[in-house]
């Protein structure tokens, strides 16, 4: 599914899950994003190499809240926790959101209850730190070939998209988590104990000429 609707020029969902779920993904530079508000600018990291991915992906969060809430752009203002974690200062609505960026590459992901998304590219080589998988996470890694970086990117953005969900970021102990998968949906033991999720989904997409895999789980 292309990200917008070429007749409309509506934004669409990259894909949609349970609990009113909408991830939105698309390359910085490939959407006409809204101007940066004051209350961005006067937050946004200081280092331009940090500072333009950060409004860029602010600004895509409040086009993406914007189709859903029916109002404008600029009547949205996004705010953060003590943890760093987003939320809707303005209007005042019941949605939870979250955001996540990888090289010029963004995602958003929408919900009724505490969502949490990640994304990654899966076009570079390196070899998958073992440290931060489960046990049965290390050992299905070995059982996957050539096929390993695509696993370790799985459980990888599957681990995160929990921890943001979670609204702890990367406080927790990765290890502790582990990801599996049923075809497109991502399922997540907490220390050994299954969690009962709205919604778990990992899936592969293109973008572009990327080749990118996001994960969004619902509480």
């Amino acid at each position: 599914m292309q990200h917008i609707d070429r007749q409309s020029g509506a934004l669409l969902p990259a894909f949609v899950c349970a609990s009113g779920g909408e991830v939105f993904v698309a390359p910085r530079g490939d959407l006409d994003l809204p101007a940066a508000t004051a209350f961005e600018r006067a937050r946004a990291p200081q280092r331009s190499e940090l500072r333009e991915g950060w409004l860029a992906r602010r600004a895509f969060a409040r086009l993406a809240l914007a189709r859903r809430l029916c109002v404008g752009a600029d009547d949205i203002e996004i705010a953060q926790d003590e943890n760093g974690a987003p939320f809707i200062a303005r209007p005042d609505s019941r949605l939870r959101l979250s955001i996540s960026g990888r090289d010029r590459l963004m995602a958003v992901a929408i919900a009724d209850r505490p969502v949490g998304v990640d994304i990654e590219p899966t076009d570079a080589r390196f070899d998958p730190p073992r440290n931060i998988l489960h046990p049965a996470e290390r050992a299905q890694l070995e059982r996957c070939g050539d096929d390993d970086l695509d696993y370790f990117l799985r459980v990888w953005t599957a681990k995160e998209a929990y921890l943001k969900a979670l609204r702890v970021g990367l406080s927790r102990e990765p290890a502790d988590i582990e990801a599996r998968f049923i075809h497109d949906d991502a399922l997540i033991r907490d220390l050994g104990d299954a969690v009962a999720l709205t919604a778990g989904v990992s899936k592969f997409l293109v973008r572009g000429d990327r080749r990118i895999v996001c994960a969004c789980v619902i509480l």
